[in-house]
């Protein structure tokens, strides 16, 4: 319990990671120690831990792991870790992470997917390589909600409806995020954009025809076709290049019109919240 034993109590090395942890872990099993080194291994029960770590939040963590290695740590392949929710200001919920610990140490995801903005997240065969603080991967995105997307980012004005989904192939390294060639479009139903804002940003400009019909058009935008094709550069900076085909019913009768979009943004500051869990994971196994 927070406040009567917590896990400085058990080891000084996560005193200043780990706070606030509450739930159940157990040890059980058979280890060898003698001048030759150590051996043997043990399951390491986790049932409905709680804690914050390096500012995150994790809830509702189950699962019993086996250690068949002790120095190095390692565990057979298979292992698997259900989490009811990861908040680092950008929440995951009902994850589940399938996992190998290997020889480096490298944390293997054989698999992951959690919920997240309405939809799913989902990666698989990624090395998590904690000496070079370093992974490489794909993630596939299914179903996001656009309307949850648009509070996440908090744009000003910014509404809209629809599911988008696709691949954003990722690279972090020396902390680092940074993505190349990731594209979302979305299902074939289409949906709304909604640009409101109570003032347009200056970066805009004023006086624009262009930019007025833009604006305009946003208003109330009818898509078919949406897609985007994402980079984000190592210094935080993202470029988002989008594409929507359709008409805003209230704007020259509803005519088609075919936009093609460039943003520059914040987009790295959500991806960079996002992948903090990663970064805890990577430093309790770098004091193991």
């Amino acid at each position: 319990s927070p406040g009567v034993f917590e896990a400085a109590d058990v080891s000084p090395a996560i005193a200043d990671l780990v706070t606030g942890m509450s739930g159940e872990i157990s040890l059980v099993g058979d280890v060898d120690w003698s001048g030759d080194g150590y051996s043997g291994g043990f399951d390491l029960g986790i049932a409905g831990l709680s804690m914050r770590a390096n500012d995150v939040a994790f809830g509702g963590v189950n699962g019993i792991i086996r250690v068949d290695s002790l120095a190095p740590p390692g565990t057979p392949p298979g292992q698997t870790i259900k989490v009811a929710s990861i908040d680092a200001g950008v929440p995951f919920e009902d994850s589940v992470l399938r996992f190998q610990l290997r020889p480096g140490p490298v944390l293997f995801v054989e698999s992951f997917q959690g919920r997240w903005a309405g939809g799913t997240v989902g990666a698989s065969d990624i090395a998590l390589d904690v000496r070079d603080q370093s992974l490489h991967g794909v993630l596939n995105v299914q179903a996001i909600d656009l309307e949850a997307l648009a509070r996440l980012t908090d744009i000003e004005g910014v509404s809209g409806t629809g599911r988008i989904s696709g691949d954003i192939p990722v690279a972090f390294e020396n902390g680092q995020l940074a993505i190349m060639n990731g594209h979302l479009t979305a299902s074939p139903e289409g949906g709304t954009i909604r640009y409101l804002p109570d003032t347009a940003p200056s970066a805009l400009g004023t006086g624009q025809d262009q930019v007025e019909l833009v604006l305009k058009a946003l208003e109330n935008f009818q898509y078919e076709t949406l897609r985007a094709d994402i980079n984000l550069l190592a210094d935080d900076e993202s470029i988002v290049r989008v594409r929507l085909v359709g008409s805003n019913p209230d704007l020259y009768e509803g005519r088609p019109i075919d936009f093609n979009l460039n943003f520059t943004g914040g987009l790295g500051q959500i991806l960079q919240e996002s992948i903090r869990g990663y970064q805890f994971l990577n430093d309790m196994l770098d004091r193991l």
